[in-house]
């Protein structure tokens, strides 16, 4: 039956889901325990405020472990996806079946057909559709590349500083606007200038000729520092990334189920 098909695809996603959850509450207790902290410097001789990192706690174990599981999972998930394909079309299944991921398109071309032998051709076309190759679509890539690195060690996950700077609104608005800084209901944002970058003790993060009080909050967040990988994007914002495309993976390919 279809129905059980797909629900034997989801019950792997749902693993997968749980673990997002998990990920969601120890990344709440580590930023509760105020692993990051900023300080301001006094106005300096050159008319400005410096805000300086005074603090950097290292990501607890248990943090990229589940990070691990949770990709791990959806990474699994497109694999029973294929199983069961090949199962709706009455064909025997084999330990080479899965989601075809590859490092480039030429190898995609040459080892897509063993990876998903036994689907019906409308199956193999949505798949070409899907790009799941580096330099076509890169989340399957970098879901894969994750996936394998978790296999032999734990992911590496550090601070990082997103540039994204938010100022309380007793600070004053007129300088502030002037300045460069964009205005909302309750806070300034300034704007990103570079994507993110890691944080380290003792980094000057903000500096602004207009005296913004102490209660600054800046974008701090975990991220993976995987080189050659990726590096700079936060941890949980990237998983859930993964999810949604395994969702749309699942979803355009029910119909052959």
């Amino acid at each position: 039956m279809v129905s059980d098909r797909l629900q034997r695809i989801r019950h792997k996603k749902e693993r997968a889901e749980k673990h997002i959850l998990d990920l969601q509450l120890a990344l709440k207790v580590f930023r509760d325990s105020s692993p990051y902290e900023v300080v301001r410097d006094s106005q300096t001789h050159m008319g400005e405020f410096v805000y300086r990192v005074a603090k950097v706690e290292p990501t607890p174990p248990n943090v990229m472990l589940i990070a691990g599981d949770a990709i791990q999972n959806l990474r699994s998930t497109l694999d029973h996806l294929i199983w069961q394909l090949v199962k709706a079309n009455g064909q025997p299944t084999n330990r080479h079946l899965g989601y075809p991921i590859f490092p480039d398109h030429e190898s995609y071309v040459a080892g897509v057909n063993g990876k998903i032998q036994g689907v019906v051709a409308g199956v193999a076309n949505v798949i070409d559709g899907t790009n799941p190759y580096k330099g076509g679509n890169d989340q399957f890539w970098l879901l894969d590349k994750l996936n394998n690195i978790d296999k032999h060690r734990v992911l590496i996950g550090t601070g990082w500083f997103f540039e994204n700077v938010q100022v309380g609104s007793s600070a004053p608005w007129g300088e502030a606007v002037a300045s460069g800084y964009v205005a909302t209901a309750k806070h300034f944002t300034v704007q990103p200038v570079n994507r993110s970058r890691p944080l380290k003790a003792g980094d000057v993060l903000h500096t602004t000729g207009v005296d913004l009080g102490e209660k600054v909050k800046f974008g701090l967040e975990v991220a993976f520092d995987e080189p050659q990988v990726v590096r700079g994007e936060a941890v949980l914002e990237t998983i859930k990334g993964f999810a949604s495309l395994v969702d749309q993976t699942i979803n355009q390919l029910t119909p052959f189920l």
